[in-house]
């Protein structure tokens, strides 16, 4: 599989999201954390994501820190990353594609926990935007995870 033109197709569909909405072909929902406690927001998350069950799950990371953990976790779990764009340090996020054929759950439990602890300035910590593109034969789900109140679902139907 060509990890980057998939990224790039799924991409496009998902920012030509008022074409599919137009065409009544998007379910959305969201999901607000505000109501769980803190500490176990991540492992809502994490079951969330164990429902789906994917031969391959393409994660695109914007990052808008030069900061070193964000590298240590995908080092430490040997991670299948590329960086596209590299954080220049302006208003534009550095960019990161990460392909992986399995659902590493200790590898998204750090990396939720210290994207979610950014914003309580609570370290470690990860200033980032999370989102996990699922594609099979008839359907494309984009997973957005903004922030620690919640994340945006949205189904498109090719």
């Amino acid at each position: 599989m060509n990890t980057h033109s998939d990224y790039i197709v799924s991409k496009e569909i998902y920012e030509n999201h008022d074409t599919f909405k137009n065409n009544q072909k998007v379910v959305q929902a969201r999901y607000y954390l505000d109501d769980l406690d803190f500490k176990i927001r991540v492992d809502f998350v994490l079951g969330f994501l164990k429902t789906f069950n994917h031969k391959r799950y393409l994660f695109e990371i914007q990052y808008w820190d030069n900061n070193d953990y964000l590298f240590y976790i995908l080092n430490s779990y040997n991670s299948n990353y590329k960086i596209l764009e590299n954080y220049t340090g302006d208003e534009s996020p550095g960019l990161i594609l990460l392909d992986e054929e399995n659902l590493n759950i200790r590898f998204l439990k750090e990396l939720f926990q210290s994207h979610y602890n950014h914003d309580f300035a609570i370290e470690p910590s990860v200033n980032i935007q999370l989102y996990l593109f699922l594609k099979d034969k008839n359907k494309l789900s984009v997973i957005e995870f903004y922030d620690d109140r919640g994340f945006l679902v949205n189904h498109y139907l090719l």
